[in-house]
Formats: structure tokens, C-alpha cells, sequence
């Protein structure tokens, strides 16, 4: 919960903000399994594209996030 306050706190509005908004969501409804092509695609931006705005926005890539979210998972599921 914190790492997601962080993360949102981050973002910014406007067009990158929702494209960065829905990767994370996309992210965070798969538990961090989805993959960043796929999350790239329901953007509708590349890969590249969604790594730049990670970086501006989140501060991390996104390959890191969804590792952070699948820890996250396998602690709550211990």
C-alpha cells in the first residue's frame, strides 16, 4: 500500500498521466504478471514509449514494478 502511494503520488494528469495510470492498474489487476508488451499495447503506446514515461513519472521501469507487485503478493499470500 505504501509502494502504491508512492508510486500514484508520482504521477502527473494530463495524456501521460492516464497512460501511465492504466499500465500500473493494468500491473497492479495482474499482480504484476502481465507482461509490459501487453500493458504497452492496452496503452496503445511501445514498449520503449511506456519505459520512458515509467522512468519520468514512476522512477522505476516498469519490469520493476511488477516485480515489486508480485513480492508483494507472495507476502500476503505467506
Amino acid at each position: 500500500a505504501l509502494l502504491d502511494a508512492f508510486f500514484l503520488g508520482l504521477l502527473q494528469t494530463g495524456a501521460e498521466h492516464d497512460t501511465v495510470a492504466a499500465a500500473v492498474a493494468a500491473l497492479q489487476a495482474s499482480h504484476g504478471s502481465s507482461t509490459i508488451d501487453a500493458a504497452a499495447r492496452r496503452a496503445g503506446v511501445s514498449v520503449r514509449h511506456l519505459e520512458r514515461l515509467f522512468a519520468r513519472h514512476v522512477g522505476l521501469p516498469p519490469k520493476t514494478v511488477g516485480r515489486i507487485l508480485r513480492f508483494q503478493r507472495a507476502l500476503r499470500m505467506l
